[in-house]
């Protein structure tokens, strides 16, 4: 019976840590808020990143910024894992500086080239993201370059995870508009509450094991009675 039991406790962990693992992550990955070659008003632009596992329909999701500035998307816009996503307020790459767009946002949000914030929340209201942006808190100051968050895993809040984008695009400034900044885009890293199943899923196997060592045992016993 103790073996049936710890079977089905695994068994019920495996299926927790499948549900866990596939849940999504979305991360603000890039930004061009003070382009070069054309006006702000027409090329502004930012990136998403899907890091996790599942695919995200942002249809219902709302980005603002700590201001007046808001919009929300009111269409199916699915993002696979690993996959970008761009948002822009022009989408016409002859005007926008040659950025092919997903998703055209309009003004609704404006990007200020001093300080400014980008927030994400999902369509229950709940908070995914934010990036808020200053020389002060150590963020590059960017003209005609795009910030880019160094690596996906690093905390994206912290200035020193960013900096300037050095690879050209269609336009002439500088950003990597639906592709990975510098080349790969790390694997998504486990939820914590990931690491706590796989943990008490090893905890669940030793026991296993030291119950079935003590059937052997006894079944011994009983066979030099």
């Amino acid at each position: 019976m103790e073996r049936k039991q710890l079977m089905q406790g695994f068994a019920l962990l495996l299926s927790l840590l499948v549900s866990a693992n596939s849940q999504a992550s979305l991360v603000i990955n890039e930004i061009m808020y003070n382009p070069s070659v054309v006006a702000d008003s027409a090329g502004e632009w930012f990136e998403l990143v899907n890091t996790g596992s599942s695919t995200l329909n942002l249809n219902g999701w709302t980005l603002f910024d700590e201001g007046s500035n808001s919009f929300s998307i009111n269409q199916d816009l699915l993002v696979a894992s690993g996959d970008f996503v761009v948002l822009a307020r022009n989408g016409d790459p002859l005007v926008n500086g040659g950025v092919m767009a997903d998703y055209i946002y309009g003004s609704g949000m404006t990007l200020s080239n001093t300080q400014d914030a980008i927030i994400i929340s999902d369509a229950a209201g709940i908070e995914m993201d934010r990036v808020a942006w200053s020389s002060a808190l150590g963020f590059p100051s960017a003209t005609g370059a795009s910030l880019a968050l160094l690596d996906t895993t690093l905390d994206n809040r912290l200035g020193s995870s960013w900096q300037l984008s050095d690879s050209p695009f269609a336009g002439g400034d500088s950003g990597t508009p639906g592709v990975a900044n510098f080349l790969v885009v790390p694997a998504p890293v486990p939820e914590p509450s990931t690491w706590l199943m796989l943990g008490l899923g090893l905890l669940l196997l030793s026991a296993m094991a030291r119950s079935g060592d003590r059937g052997r045992a006894l079944q011994r016993q009983v066979g030099h009675v």
